[in-house]
């Protein structure tokens, strides 16, 4: 899970944290820190990742990462790196925060690959919405040993509003964007109060 800071790391917000332009964090689900992915919590996570290659593992999924309207003094760094001095913070969002996503699992993919060569490395993909998140298709599949993304979770609306065909759109759309790849659609169609 690469979008949260788990609840036994939530002290370490004031220096991984995604921070909001007023100073305060990001939560995910109204509970959980997000981390930075420019920031130091990045180089913690390349360690668990080098960790995880020493172990006997086919693979490995990320669940996330969340990228996008950051302000701090780390993405503000970036930021001026990737687009000078001149360029205006928060003027772009979708470039920088799909360049800075893009950025960190490519480094992701071949830190693990260096490791683990032959095991699998893949991303909870939001394929149906790459482009609003600033990425393309193409930029994702080179990252992704087996292509999956969200294509069936259906409880977050009440039951009459759902798809009932999402699930299938959603395995179409993976094989026809790319048909040599491994493919997984992952599905919730549990209907609970707490979702």
């Amino acid at each position: 899970n690469v979008h949260i800071l788990p609840p036994e790391q939530a002290d370490k917000a004031e220096l991984w944290g995604w921070r909001r332009a007023d100073g305060g964090f990001h939560t995910a689900y109204d509970t959980y820190y997000c981390p930075c992915l420019n920031g130091p919590w990045t180089d913690r996570f390349m360690e668990v990742l080098d960790a995880v290659c020493r172990l006997d593992v086919d693979g490995v999924f990320l669940d996330g990462p969340i990228a996008n309207e950051c302000c701090c003094e780390h993405c503000r760094r970036r930021h001026r790196e990737w687009f000078g001095p001149a360029a205006v913070f928060g003027e772009n969002p979708a470039a920088f925060y799909g360049r800075t996503r893009g950025e960190f699992l490519r480094r992701s993919y071949r830190r693990f690959k260096a490791g683990k060569p032959d095991a699998l490395f893949y991303v909870n993909q939001a394929v149906r919405n790459l482009e609003g998140e600033g990425q393309s298709l193409a930029e994702a599949l080179e990252y992704n040993d087996i292509l999956g993304t969200e294509g069936g979770f259906m409880f977050y609306d009440p039951p009459k509003a759902a798809e009932l065909w999402k699930p299938s759109q959603a395995a179409k759309l993976l094989e026809a964007v790319a048909p040599g790849k491994p493919r997984v659609v992952f599905t919730a169609a549990d209907q609970k109060p707490w979702s």
